[in-house]
């Protein structure tokens, strides 16, 4: 069951999201922070209606977009942690630089991070493959045949294309409103200069308005906040175990289950197998998939352990 409350929102039967009355008497929504929190709350409703259906579809796949295992990693391999750890640092960071040129090199530096960002591209494309009964992919967005990465523009390009058959095509609506590919290049080859409030880049010769520059940087921020109080939202939407079907393309058997793993005031933190004994022979052989801190990593496949204690450990 969804909690929204206890991230500071309220959401509508028709979709429309608040924020409750305790976290708006503490919101300043003057100048442009009133952009920024009108777009968190729109693009919240752009992106819940795609992990809505993707649960519905297939809630073991689901839960895999969720814990976005791609393999055997250890601690410190995880970028969008990273992300979600660095930008409210950055933040904290802008709040307390006494020059407007260092503030807006920040700004700016920020919004390049964010729009580069890969895994929220992961995320958001994932959802809708998993809504349209596809499978959980490891890598939606692989490089180019020069051995590129793939822009942002052409990532949001497939995530409309994937999104039209179920009418999904609002869940791109906030990329498309901050991505600029001019300027994201601008920032990152270090091709823009101030003059007064303005920002004049070179590559190509434009010209972007304090307005402007204000308007995709709060933006940037709202697609950034959104997508993660929809990611935390899901993801702690299991405070029990539970078991679940397992996708027939995963399965060994016919009617195959899997426990929902899920750590204490946290969520869900991995899938494993229902077993009651082991068969190599029947391929009933024990398995699970997770984002473990290193104290949960090290339970062996034959503990059946699948509720937590909260950790304060670093996942892996």
């Amino acid at each position: 069951m969804q909690n929204f409350e206890k991230f500071g929102l309220l959401k509508r039967d028709d979709g429309v999201w608040s924020f409750t009355e305790e976290v708006r008497s503490k919101l300043d929504d003057t100048g442009f922070k009133k952009i920024y929190l009108d777009s968190v709350l729109k693009y919240l409703g752009c992106f819940y209606p795609a992990f809505e259906k993707a649960k519905a579809s297939s809630e073991f796949e689901f839960i895999l977009s969720l814990l976005r295992v791609r393999g055997l990693q250890d601690a410190g391999w995880d970028p969008y942690e990273t992300t979600l750890q660095m930008i409210p640092a950055m933040m904290s960071l802008h709040e307390k630089v006494e020059t407007y040129e260092a503030e807006r090199h920040l700004q700016l530096w920020l919004y390049g991070h964010i729009v580069e960002a890969s895994e929220p591209y992961e995320i958001l494309m994932n959802m809708v493959r998993v809504a349209r009964g596809l499978r959980f992919k490891t890598h939606c967005f692989p490089p180019k045949k020069n051995g590129a990465p793939q822009s942002p523009g052409d990532k949001i390009r497939q995530i409309r294309h994937e999104s039209v058959p179920l009418d999904l095509t609002a869940i791109v609506t906030p990329l498309e409103e901050v991505w600029n590919r001019e300027l994201r290049n601008a920032i990152f080859h270090s091709d823009y200069s101030f003059s007064g409030k303005e920002v004049r880049t070179t590559r190509p010769l434009a010209i972007y308005s304090n307005e402007q520059i204000m308007t995709y940087v709060n933006k940037a921020l709202a697609y950034h906040d959104a997508l993660e109080k929809i990611y935390r939202i899901n993801i702690a939407s299991y405070q029990e175990p539970k078991l679940i079907d397992v996708h027939p393309g995963f399965a060994r058997r016919a009617g195959e289950k899997a426990w929902v793993m899920v750590r204490e005031n946290y969520g869900v933190i991995g899938l494993r197998d229902s077993l009651e004994h082991h068969d190599e022979a029947k391929e009933l052989i024990p398995w699970k998939i997770g984002r473990f801190s290193l104290e949960e990593f090290k339970i062996h496949l034959s503990d059946k352990t699948v509720f937590f204690p909260a950790s304060k450990e670093s996942s892996k």
